[in-house]
Formats: C-alpha cells, structure tokens, sequence
C-alpha cells in the first residue's frame, strides 16, 4: 500500500514536472490510499491553476469533475482524517510543518505503508520522523 499527497494526485490532473513519475503510481498495481481531506486538495489546486492563467473556467470545471469521478470509481481508497488528526497535530508540532500534509504522514504511519510527496519541504522535515518517505 501507498499513501499519496495532493502533491502527486494533483499532477495526474496538471501537466507538470513530475506528472509521468505520479501516473506510474497509478499503474503500479498497488493500492492507493489518502486522508480524505485529499479530495479538497487536489480541486484547491486545480482551482489555483484556474486562478492563475493556466486553465480556462470549463477545463478548470471538466477536470474537477474528472477528480471527483476518479475518486467514485476507488482510484484510491479515502480514509476518514479523523482516524489520523492526534497523531498529525503531534508531528506538525514535532517536524514543524502544516497540520493538513502531516495527516498523509500520520494515515502512512498508521497504516505501516511508503509515503510519497513532491513537497520537498515535507520530504525533507519528515523524513527524521519516518523512514519510510519518498518521492516518486
């Protein structure tokens, strides 16, 4: 099993560096799995790329909608950000990062499986909490 961040989810979605690397998860066959808040992330960044010139209002709108089918049909199994919410105030406290990236962090933890980001930040602070980080 394998907990993604938005970070590697939104680039299924937004052409960008690193986009090929996230789409080969996808592929990998193996189980894909994230705290629920993941569902807003990724449309926050979609939403932004909107905002910043990079998509139009109606591929802004088909590729919300694309991510939010994606997640109907069990592209990744959603955990509830309860079950993790303790455990990711206390790491964000510890490694001196958001609370919302140290959810994925936490439901890894949690479910004793790989990490990946792109966030650099997270990867680098985080990594003195758990081995089992990575990038893509």
């Amino acid at each position: 099993m394998i907990v993604l961040d938005a970070s590697v989810a939104a680039k299924w979605y937004l052409v960008e560096a690193g986009t090929d690397q996230a789409e080969a998860l996808i592929e990998s066959g193996n189980e894909l799995c994230a705290p629920a808040v993941i569902r807003l992330e990724v449309l926050s960044a979609i939403s932004r790329r909107f905002r910043m010139g990079g998509l139009s209002a109606g591929d802004a709108e088909a590729t919300m909608a694309e991510w939010l089918e994606d997640l109907d049909s069990s592209v990744m199994t959603l955990s509830p950000d309860d079950l993790d919410l303790d455990r990711a105030i206390q790491l964000s406290l510890r490694i001196r990062h958001p609370v919302v990236d140290c959810l994925y962090l936490a439901c890894a933890m949690r479910l004793g499986a790989d990490l990946v980001t792109t966030d650099e930040n997270m990867y680098h602070r985080a990594q003195g909490a758990y081995a089992r980080i990575r990038t893509p």
